[in-house]
């Protein structure tokens, strides 16, 4: 089963053309992509901690209530961004059995920490609304933070949704990415020793090599982990380059995973 954590501010729709891709492959998987709290059609009582601690325990008890407690069967975890930093910290918990893969998805230590200051200039130059959903995959496009129209039309629809106020015929962002900013330190500190201590087969996916820092490139030329850099894609290489990202998943099933015959099964799910 390939466990999938999106990044901040997208939902479990991010992965919908890869997994589309992983349906019509000839080797028999499953799928579990959920969105996180604050995220997507996710409900919880507070939302307001984003923090790693409570991230991973949510991921921890979900995938217990979707596999079973104590379930042992083969998983490989793949996490995009601030989702890679939650699947790294699950990956080295030992709170989940059967973990044989951790797929991590343009994100290092080095590079997010040392980009954090800037973040909130990033985000500033975001829009806060749009007339409309399509005017939302427009500016997705244009703003170069899809590189794909097929993704973007299933993966921005789902970040958004009517404004609260209803004398307004706008969309809004579900997700208010500023609130989360006294979470981004604790999200990626140390995040390198934690993906370098987790005892499965890594791979680190890229957008360019000047993303790795010091403790990743020593440990990548010692061999620790396989590095694929797509340098035509942006920070969601899954969105924009669905096609390698699904070759690179089923290989990790076919050098890790005793495939099952079973029929393909693709859950979505939301708690």
């Amino acid at each position: 089963m390939f466990i999938m954590f999106h990044g901040g501010g997208y939902t479990a729709m991010t992965w919908a053309v890869v997994i589309r891709k992983l349906q019509r492959s000839s080797t028999p998987n499953r799928v579990l992509a959920f969105d996180c709290r604050a995220h997507g059609g996710t409900v919880t009582e507070d939302i307001s901690d984003m923090s790693l601690e409570k991230q991973t325990d949510d991921a921890v008890q979900l995938i217990a209530a979707v596999c079973g407690e104590g379930d042992t069967s083969e998983k490989v975890f793949v996490g995009h961004s601030m989702g890679a930093a939650v699947a790294t910290a699950v990956c080295g918990s030992g709170k989940v059995k059967g973990i044989t893969g951790l797929v991590v998805i343009d994100v290092v230590e080095g590079t997010a920490m040392a980009s954090l200051s800037a973040m909130q200039l990033y985000i500033d130059k975001i829009p806060t609304s749009f007339n409309s959903a399509e005017d939302a995959v427009r500016w997705s496009l244009t703003s170069r933070s899809a590189k794909t129209r097929k993704a973007a039309r299933v993966s921005t629809p789902d970040r958004i949704q009517p404004a609260p106020d209803t004398t307004l015929s706008k969309w809004v962002w579900r997700t208010d990415l500023l609130r989360t900013e006294p979470y981004w330190r604790g999200w990626y500190q140390g995040m390198s020793q934690r993906f370098l201590a987790c005892p499965v087969r890594k791979v680190l996916m890229l957008a360019g090599t000047d993303r790795l820092d010091t403790a990743l490139t020593i440990a990548q030329m010692q061999g620790k982990f396989r590095l694929i850099v797509l340098p035509d894609c942006g920070h969601c290489i899954q969105e924009d380059d669905p096609q390698k990202t699904a070759e690179t998943l089923l290989d990790m099933v076919r050098k890790v995973v005793i495939p099952v015959r079973m029929p393909v099964v693709v859950q979505h799910a939301a708690y």
